[in-house]
């Protein structure tokens, strides 16, 4: 599989991958220092979504509401 980020820092950004399980157990543990964010289209993500997740469509004018201490977790389905 070919990563499009490599894990480490961009930018001053912390870079890493997280497995599907490191998740799950955040949501199921209702951590609040974390915001999930699917990037694939509108369709898709009504069709089916993670717990919590909102649709980068609609989150990118909500970009404020992101607080310096919480991790952003990025995700899509098969690697696209």
């Amino acid at each position: 599989r070919e990563e499009i980020f490599q894990p480490g820092e961009i930018n001053g950004m912390k870079i890493e991958y997280l497995r599907t399980y490191q998740v799950a157990e955040w949501i199921m543990e209702k951590r609040e220092d974390f915001i999930i964010i699917d990037v694939r289209t509108i369709t898709e993500f009504n069709t089916y979504h993670i717990p919590s997740a909102q649709n980068i469509a609609i989150f990118k004018n909500n970009l404020e509401t992101i607080s310096a201490n919480q991790t952003i977790i990025l995700y899509s389905i098969n690697n696209e």
